[in-house]
């Protein structure tokens, strides 16, 4: 591949992250934190990179990891009106809301 064909893709891919990290952020509710100031699950601090993603609790909008997030429970204050994820912390409460 000749390294103007590179640089051209290379511009293209980068362009095309930016655009779906824009996308992916502003569907977002606004509770939620961005995925840019999180380097660490909220509950167990475990370091997040490409094997190991980040996941919002739908209650309280903090990031955490799948193991810190394995319930599901309506969280109608916040719109959802049907189980979703929560981190343990949230799950714990009776009642989820905010």
């Amino acid at each position: 591949m000749s390294e103007a064909l590179q640089t051209t893709l290379g511009s293209v891919l980068q362009t095309i992250d930016y655009s779906l990290g824009w996308i992916k952020d502003s569907a977002r509710p606004d509770y939620w934190i961005p995925d840019k100031d999180i380097t660490n699950c909220n509950r167990c601090k475990l370091e997040f990179n490409e094997k190991i993603p980040i996941h919002h609790c739908r209650a309280c909008g903090q990031g955490v990891c799948d193991d810190c997030s394995q319930q599901r429970k309506m969280v109608p204050s916040r719109g959802w009106d049907h189980p979703v994820r929560v981190c343990d912390e949230c799950a714990a409460k009776k009642t989820v809301s905010i």
